[in-house]
């Protein structure tokens, strides 16, 4: 079975994923070297998802499901009304039979040019921990030679980080393909996967390594929570769930302050790429009579210096908008990081609705409405007095922050299980 999986791969993989295979089939070597690290169900997984994923151009498949975006509004709906319900930590057919030793160390990994989009996030959990003195390391590394580099710190002491068994490894974000999932498992290293892309745009995930083989998965979006366990779950796989936990942004405490300004030129802003799918919709607001010139879109902040010279920028208002990657509003639309982040630094934010349990934690913080409201609602707060805006945006900053704060945040999440730390509720 194996050598005739192998021929299928060869037959079908192009050169340009060729590193790609190889690096995925030797991940499955040293997996199904390691059956006692790991039972064989989990290598009948990784075999699925190699048959999956060369079936379609796109990646691993084999999910039993191949939703569209009204398909995955009507399976939400299907949820509402079952009254399906998850808690903050799901544990579905969990195969978390072992935890990171108390004396290891805790590595947050990613590649190095995502680091201030993700910086929310990796805050999130560094801050969250410290608070019950549990400290972190975090390690950037470039993407060419990313799995070669995490094997490289496997068990060696000569290398300035040096991941040995009882460590933990949490990998953030995308190009978790490149990790060596299988050969961190044997080497007794705890895994986890922050998983920080919408299940909505990337549903085909169930085969993915990191779904498979890591120990946990942590998701910003009840969301992605919900829709991963339903397309994911089939009566014919018997694989195990891994641990999942809901972790969304926590307020940041050293966000520098916007503050809400009412200047001729100051305009409401989308923090973001409008050309990511959003270019018809922004066309169309920039063209409502309520909006014009009072609009323009910021993509060109990657670092804290170029923040602070975009929220002091006499254009910068206060105000932002929240649009959806091709402008689609759906029942299962996650939440995206910006909200948190934005209302951190003090904006004030109208959005496109977004996943029921998602918008539940921002009840009244976020200005929800349909994006044929926006010209109403957002010239409603241009037109306010800087003074009377900042005494609102001031206020909501304030709840966010009682409400979702890094400690609170982990608290909620259950990860203090996973690191043995326990907390005193009395």
């Amino acid at each position: 079975l194996w050598l005739l999986m192998l021929g299928q791969l060869g037959g079908v993989a192009g050169a340009r994923r060729d590193s790609r295979v190889s690096a995925m089939v030797e991940e499955a070597d040293v997996l199904r070297e390691s059956m006692e690290v790991e039972d064989l169900k989990k290598m009948e997984a990784v075999q699925r998802s190699y048959m999956g994923m060369y079936a379609d151009a796109d990646g691993p498949v084999d999910t039993g499901m191949d939703l569209d975006v009204d398909g995955l509004s009507a399976l939400l709906h299907h949820l509402d009304t079952i009254g399906y319900t998850t808690t903050d930590a799901v544990t579905w057919e969990t195969h978390l039979k072992r935890k990171p030793s108390p004396k290891g160390k805790i590595y947050i990994m990613l590649v190095d040019n995502w680091h201030y989009m993700y910086l929310p996030l990796i805050n999130t959990v560094q801050r969250g921990l410290l608070a019950f003195s549990v400290n972190t390391t975090v390690v950037k590394r470039g993407r060419p030679t990313l799995h070669e580099d995490i094997k490289a710190m496997i068990h060696n002491s000569s290398n300035p980080i040096s991941l040995n068994k009882g460590d933990t490894f949490i990998w953030v974000g995308e190009y978790d393909d490149h990790v060596p999932w299988a050969t961190l498992t044997k080497a007794d290293i705890y895994t986890i996967h922050y998983d920080l892309d919408p299940v909505e745009t990337r549903h085909k995930r169930c085969g993915k390594l990191s779904f498979l083989l890591a120990d946990e998965i942590w998701e910003y979006s009840h969301s992605n929570i919900d829709l991963l366990h339903h397309l994911c779950s089939r009566s014919n796989d018997r694989t195990p769930f891994p641990l999942m936990r809901f972790l969304p942004a926590a307020f940041d405490p050293d966000a520098f302050p916007i503050h809400q300004k009412n200047n001729p030129g100051s305009k409401a802003v989308f923090f973001g790429g409008v050309k990511y799918g959003r270019r018809r919709c922004w066309k169309s607001l920039i063209q409502e009579p309520l909006l014009t010139g009072k609009l323009r879109d910021e993509y060109h902040v990657w670092s804290k210096k170029q923040f602070i010279r975009f929220a002091t920028n006499d254009t910068t208002s206060g105000v932002f908008l929240n649009i959806h990657k091709t402008c689609i509003n759906t029942p299962s639309t996650p939440a995206e990081p910006r909200i948190a982040q934005l209302l951190s630094h003090g904006g004030i934010i109208v959005s496109q609705p977004i996943y029921h349990k998602d918008m539940e934690s921002y009840s009244g913080l976020v200005d929800f409405v349909p994006i044929s409201e926006f010209p109403r609602v957002v010239s409603k707060w241009l037109s306010m007095s800087a003074e009377e805006r900042q005494t609102k945006a001031d206020e909501r900053k304030r709840i966010f922050q009682a409400r979702n704060s890094p400690k609170e945040v982990i608290l909620r999440s259950g990860v203090l299980e996973t690191f043995g730390v326990l907390e005193s509720f009395g």
